[in-house]
C-alpha cells in the first residue's frame, strides 16, 4: 500500500512539475537590437521600429523632455501570443503611435518628446495606491 501511495504522489508531483512549465510564458535572455529602434512619421502617425536578437520582454514608451512617461504604447514578451501591438512570431516588430498621450490628448511639444524603446525590464513594486 505504501509503495502504491509513493508512485501515485511521485506521478502527481511530476504531473505538477510539467504543468507548471507549460504555462510559464517562454522568453529568451537575450536583451539586444538586432536593427536599432527608429521612428518615421507617415502621415501624422509614427512607425516605431526595431528587431531584436531573441524573443524577449519589450517595452515602449513616450516620454517628454523631463523623463516622464506621457504614453504607455505597449509593454510585454515577443513570441507566439505578445501583447496588441506587437506581431507574433517574428523578432522584427513595428508598432503605430498616433501621436496622442496616455489621457488620448495630443502634447503641446512634440519635438521635445522621446520614443524610449527598452528590452529586458524586471518589473519592481512601486506604490500602492488610494
Amino acid at each position: 500500500m505504501t509503495r502504491r501511495f509513493m508512485f501515485v504522489v511521485l506521478v502527481f508531483c511530476f504531473m505538477q512539475i510539467s504543468a507548471n512549465d507549460e504555462f510559464k510564458i517562454k522568453r529568451e535572455n537575450v536583451f539586444t537590437f538586432k536593427v536599432e529602434p527608429k521612428v518615421v512619421d507617415e502621415n501624422g502617425i509614427a512607425k516605431i521600429s526595431f528587431e531584436t536578437n531573441g524573443y524577449c520582454d519589450a517595452t515602449i514608451v513616450i516620454e517628454d523632455d523631463t523623463g516622464k512617461i506621457i504614453r504607455h504604447l505597449v509593454s510585454g514578451v515577443l513570441g507566439d501570443n505578445p501583447p496588441p501591438q506587437f506581431q507574433a512570431k517574428t523578432k522584427s516588430q513595428i508598432v503605430i503611435w498616433d501621436y496622442k498621450d496616455d489621457a488620448g490628448v495630443y502634447p503641446k511639444n512634440i519635438e521635445k518628446l522621446n520614443v524610449r524603446v527598452s528590452l529586458g525590464l524586471k518589473p519592481q513594486f512601486e506604490r500602492t495606491l488610494f
